[in-house]
């Protein structure tokens, strides 16, 4: 059997002996000297240690079982590890012959038994350094060889007094001959020469030459095939002893392909130079190391003048990037529109090709760019598109433009699940204005008009103008109908100020008819129509309002005003109220959490659910002055939870306006610090879509939460953001499974399959499962069969007021939890 230590850091010695006793002093010799050791009491083991170790030396006893060290020998030096590894023979037998036969099975040396310790190992650290530099010359001379080879490069001598020529393997390989080394007269290597230059050659051979004077000269051979290569050699004089020339020794390098590149580099520099279209050429860092005459004309400088320049400095500063992009790096050819300065500063716009170039190893070494002034065409293209896209009067797009604008929006409206609201505004006077003032003066009206509109919108916004008094307004990034009502409300607002025109004062406010996508029409001309019939409706209540699609969405304007108007009221007489519904661990039965859910006590309407008014106190932002509330109360019966069960955890919605609001963290370090609440005791449960709206922002909020110690659950998981990869990107601890899921997941199959995949998805991302809206035995049962650790709902208790609750849990109808046990948080 092969031992030997993990440890690389000094060479490793192989003794192979079969007598236990010497194997053990020789291994104490050398450990006590600093070598690693490996042991092998046959040729058997000595061969396996081969297969799994590359020892640096093998001290091996000359009587070793199984053969004799002179076999083993010879088996080693055919093994590929073993043909250079220096063996160091160890006999007790004194006679010449074994001493023989063992030196030409391959043995380095020998030594005698018993061992001299000093001796044994100075003899061993000479044979390793002997070893070692073997190795180094072998190196030295495969890459010398390898280079030569790879440059065509080889070396010749020529003997003065016998006139021979001797000739390296690789000239004779390039000059059509075996390769191998090639020893001939000094004529019958002439004779490879083109006749041409055959005389300046020879001269060299026969013109007297001074110690250290250096030769060179570049000519033409013919190989054995007959083509023509072109050399350049190179070469000096050998003396001897006493300074007398004996010959000449040099090199000789094939030179056809590089002298064919140097003259496909000429014409090329050539029909660069002629070239009207710029081009430059830089190197990794950015630099100019060539350009041609129509790239420095373009820019008004000379040719000199742009060397060694960075290229981005002829960009104005705001264009200018530090470094190559990497994706120039990357990409093979990338087109692209910019803008460049002249020497006197002035901007033009300039059509730009980069062609990145690497070297053989794929190695980054610059770009090749063209570069082309379009100023003409872009004010060819600009007069084109004013023309055809835009308003003369107001400037304003125009009726093809505000189509296009509005297909693009439904587009991206379509891929992210969002509203576009169509507005379409009509001035309820102008016509009486247009006719007595005259038409110059409604064209003042029209133009003050349009720039009122794009003053009061955002740049995400589109105002049109279609003729006359018609004009339109594209709404993108907004909330449905909340977000309409406060854009047309802004229009009003605004048109409530006089216009004064040439010395008038006139008032000439707008009717508006309103459209949303999707539900009011799924097309641009769907939402045209629709938004056109709710504008005549409006004028035909009397004119200067908004006017929704139908009478529907009017009511349900007028419904969110007096609903936001009752909101703030009951924020200020605190109508508010938490109810706190128990999680209970499906196995034990025992009460593990809470979840404080949110009631509005309606003085008319009794108890209200947050599902009625959320989403306005959202649009209003009054969610975060409610929602700091919520978390105060919360955590204040976090404490009150502990006297009753001990661990008791509690778990609070954030909703999207909270998670993205700024300082967030501050104010629930601040709300825990002020409640003495421990932060593993609290759960912060958001949706998916909260997470993913901003998903790095997120993450790394997320973190800071999960870094302090809080809980992190996903609310109604898997019905929201469809892409299951956040799971192992975030710092999330529990999935809560939507109600949706469990309300028939004993009798349907699919709700059934859903709730074992995310309890299988959370298993193997260790994170909790709790499962909403259980309402029978049989559903905890199935739930906590597909590993589901918690759940909540009417079957264990409804949602209750807190002195209700903490009377229910006093009077023991559930069981005390054992002390709180740390759950394992997923890494982040």
């Amino acid at each position: 059997m092969c031992f030997a230590p993990a440890a690389v850091s000094s060479p490793l010695i192989l003794v192979a002996d079969d007598e236990h006793l010497v194997r053990t002093i020789h291994v104490d010799l050398l450990k006590q000297a600093g070598f690693r050791t490996a042991t092998a009491a046959s040729r058997a083991e000595v061969l396996a240690c081969l297969e799994e170790m590359e020892p640096d030396l093998l001290l091996l006893d000359l009587l070793l079982p199984g053969t004799d060290g002179v076999g083993i020998c010879q088996a080693l030096r055919g093994h590929p590890r073993g043909g250079a590894m220096p063996i160091l023979m160890v006999t007790s037998a004194e006679d010449s012959t074994s001493i023989h036969r063992a030196f030409e099975a391959g043995v380095t040396d020998f030594v005698t038994k018993p061992v001299q310790p000093e001796l044994f190992v100075h003899r061993v650290r000479f044979m390793l350094r002997a070893a070692d530099t073997l190795k180094r010359l072998r190196r030295s001379e495969e890459t010398l060889a390898k280079a030569q080879r790879n440059a065509r490069l080889g070396c010749w001598e020529w003997d003065l007094p016998s006139g021979q020529m001797w000739l390296s393997a690789e000239i004779c390989g390039f000059l059509g001959y075996a390769e191998e080394p090639l020893r001939c007269p000094l004529a019958d290597f002439l004779a490879s020469v083109h006749p041409r230059d055959v005389p300046p050659l020879q001269k060299i051979f026969t013109a007297p030459v001074a110690a250290g004077q250096v030769l060179a000269l570049e000519y033409r051979c013919l190989s054995r095939s007959g083509q023509e290569a072109i050399v350049y050699t190179q070469g000096e004089a050998v003396c001897d002893s006493f300074g007398r020339v004996r010959g000449l020794s040099g090199t000789m390098q094939e030179m056809t392909e590089h002298k064919r590149t140097e003259t496909r580099l000429r014409l090329l520099k050539e029909a660069v130079e002629a070239l009207p279209v710029g081009i430059t050429i830089t190197d990794r860092s950015g630099r100019i190391i060539y350009c041609n005459p129509a790239e420095a004309m373009i820019h008004g400088f000379g040719a000199e003048e742009m060397l060694d320049r960075e290229a981005r400095l002829f960009a104005p500063s705001r264009l200018q990037k530090k470094a190559v992009p990497k994706h120039l790096e990357r990409a093979p050819l990338w087109r692209r529109e910019s803008v460049n300065r002249r020497k006197g500063g002035e901007e033009f716009p300039v059509q730009l090709a980069s062609l990145a170039v690497h070297d053989a190893d794929g190695e980054f070494l610059g770009l090749v760019t063209t570069c082309e002034d379009i100023s003409e065409r872009k004010r060819a293209e600009e007069r084109i598109h004013q023309l055809a896209y835009y308003d003369n009067l107001t400037g304003l797009p125009n009726r093809w433009m505000f189509r296009d604008r509005l297909d693009q929006a439904l587009a991206l409206a379509r891929r992210t699940s969002r509203e576009v609201a169509l507005l379409f505004l009509d001035l309820d006077r102008f016509k009486l204005i247009n006719d007595t003032m005259g038409h110059d003066f409604g064209d003042r009206l029209l133009s003050a008009v349009a720039e009122r509109l794009a003053v009061c919108m955002r740049k995400a916004d589109t105002v049109a103008r279609l003729g006359g008094d018609e004009f339109v307004v594209v709404l993108t990034q907004m909330e449905g109908y909340a977000g309409a009502t406060v854009a047309a409300q802004r229009i009003v607002d605004e048109f409530l100020q006089p216009f004064e025109l040439q010395g008038r004062t006139l008032y000439s406010p707008p009717s508006i008819g309103i459209a949303i996508f999707p539900m009011d029409g799924d097309t641009v001309d769907d939402l045209i129509r629709n938004a056109d019939t709710a504008l005549y409706h409006a004028k035909a209540l009397g004119g200067s309002i908004y006017c929704f699609f139908t009478q529907e969405m009017n009511l349900r304007a007028v419904e969110k005003i007096v609903l936001e108007t009752e909101l703030r009221q009951a924020l200020e007489a605190e109508q508010f109220t938490l109810y706190y519904q128990p999680q209970v661990n499906l196995e034990s039965g025992r009460v593990v959490a809470l979840e404080a859910l949110m009631r509005w006590q309606h003085p008319v309407h009794g108890v209200i659910l947050p599902g009625e008014f959320i989403s306005i106190l959202e649009d209003t932002g009054l969610i975060l002055r409610l929602g700091e509330w919520l978390l105060r109360e919360a955590c204040a019966q976090i404490g009150h939870g502990q006297k009753i069960l001990p661990g008791l955890e509690m778990a609070v919605n954030i909703s999207s306006r909270q998670f993205q609001q700024p300082g967030f963290l501050e104010m629930v370090d601040k709300v825990l610090r002020e409640a003495g609440v421990a932060p593993g005791l609290l759960t912060l449960e958001l949706t998916e879509s909260i997470i993913m709206d901003e998903p790095e922002k997120s993450r790394q909020l997320l973190q800071q939460l999960r870094e302090r110690g809080l809980g992190i659950a996903i609310d109604d998981f898997g019905t929201g953001y469809s892409s299951l990869g956040y799971l192992k990107n975030f710092p999330i601890d529990q999935l809560k499974i939507d109600r949706s899921f469990v309300h028939e997941v004993l009798t349907n199959p699919d709700d059934a399959g859903i709730v074992e995949a995310i309890t299988v998805i959370a298993r193997r991302l260790n994170l909790d499962v709790v499962a909403e809206g259980i309402e029978s035995r049989e559903q905890a049962e199935f739930l906590s069969s597909c590993g589901c650790q918690a759940g909540q709902g009417y079957y264990f208790a409804k949602p209750l007021p807190p002195e209700l609750l903490w009377a229910q849990l006093g009077e023991g109808h559930a069981v005390a939890i054992p002390p709180r046990v740390e759950k394992k948080r997923k890494r982040a």
